[in-house]
């Protein structure tokens, strides 16, 4: 369920200024506290942060918000009609996963053919080996305590409800998908909040699976993986030897790509003003590569695709770096990037400028193809049908 659109930034960690106000003592949430109402109770090293019921209200109102893309997305929300009934047996080139809540089927030239809209709040994910498409979905009511999802589309499955909606473990907030080679379906979690009045509890994010046994509409995750290096998590994919690797904010609320494997998160020190999607591409008869999008300085427009050979050491340098486009306005930050058959055509999203950009590493850095359209709301992630998976 994207973070991805935090105010002006548009970038889904940005809710980690947020938490680190409230960590640290805000003077804004400190003042919004009734001084003595009741005693504040302490967290121990290691324990969640504990912060009052109207504290996280407020968190999660916020939250809710800059999923939704900023004021700039809600208001082409509320200035766009009703859309028509989307057409059957549409065979699309890609998906366009967006915030404003719907999943965009598109040609190979950006252009809409169809849509789904029951992915209220639209994270991030993936399309499988299959061709199937797998997405985070919100709904923004787990602070309610009504659970997030995951949606499963089968391939050619472009019109209807998903075939297979996926429970997120209780408080946990959404924010990608990802499949492995067996079948194994995961979500990437950008934190838990469990509230039980006066007081809620905020935990870190984690990132967890359905087994193939275990993949029924309703099913919870029957397995978890934590990160103590992170206190949000915003993506995820995992490689053929099983080693995930995620982004999101450290505990020091910094933007950080992890590698988790055999049950320790190891921190790649890559450089980064924001973090994007992570995205592990698999090219033909060649070794896989780690893509990361860099969403740029705060509160500024930029972006930067970055490639790195897998296995990855610790600051490693890219193999490729490729700055994504910008338009007049200087608004466009990218979020996610999805590749093509072959793994060298990616399709990257930019969270606030209402467009997609396709590039190819033959073409070399710089060489885009925009793809601008009036009803993104606030894109996340491009995918191809069929993808690299």
């Amino acid at each position: 369920m994207a973070i991805h659109s935090f105010g002006a930034f548009v970038s889904r960690i940005a809710a980690g200024a947020l938490a680190a106000a409230m960590a640290t003592g805000s003077t804004a949430l400190a003042a919004a506290r009734p001084l003595g109402a009741f005693p504040a109770p302490q967290a121990l090293p290691g324990a969640p942060r504990i912060v009052t019921l109207a504290e996280a209200e407020r968190i999660f109102a916020d939250v809710l918000q800059r999923r939704a893309g900023g004021a700039s997305a809600q208001a082409r929300m509320a200035r766009r009609g009703p859309l028509p009934k989307p057409p059957k047996h549409v065979k699309v080139a890609g998906w366009v996963v967006d915030n404003g809540g719907y999943l965009w089927g598109v040609n190979k030239n950006g252009k809409i053919l169809t849509y789904h809209s029951d992915c209220i709040i639209a994270g991030s994910g993936r399309v499988d080996h299959a061709g199937n498409l797998v997405v985070a979905c919100g709904g923004g009511q787990e602070f309610n305590g009504v659970p997030g999802n995951v949606n499963v589309y089968k391939y050619g499955n472009t019109s209807s409800p998903a075939d297979l909606v996926l429970t997120d473990a209780p408080g946990y907030v959404p924010d990608d998908a990802f499949e492995d080679d067996a079948g194994n379906i995961y979500v990437v979690n950008l934190l838990q909040l469990t509230c039980i009045p006066p007081y809620c509890y905020v935990n870190p994010g984690n990132v967890e699976r359905w087994s193939v046994g275990n993949q029924s509409s309703g099913a919870l995750p029957d397995t978890s993986y934590s990160d103590a290096n992170m206190s949000e998590l915003q993506s995820g994919d995992i490689d053929a030897g099983g080693t995930i690797y995620v982004s999101g904010s450290n505990t020091n609320y910094a933007p950080e790509v992890d590698a988790i494997s055999g049950g320790v998160a190891t921190n790649l020190n890559i450089p980064l003003d924001s973090a994007g999607d992570v995205y592990v591409v698999n090219p033909n008869g060649a070794a896989p590569l780690l893509s990361v999008v860099d969403g740029g300085p705060f509160e500024q427009a930029g972006g930067t695709l970055y490639q790195y050979a897998l296995p990855i050491a610790p600051s490693a340098s890219p193999l490729f770096t490729d700055p994504t486009p910008q338009n007049l306005e200087k608004s466009c930050n990218p979020i996610g990037a999805g590749y093509a058959p072959g793994g060298t055509e990616f399709l990257v999203a930019t969270a606030n400028c209402q467009a997609v950009a396709y590039g190819q590493e033959a073409a070399g850095p710089g060489h885009w193809k925009v793809r601008q359209n009036d009803d993104f709301v606030s894109a996340q992630i491009g995918l191809f049908v069929p993808s690299d998976k």
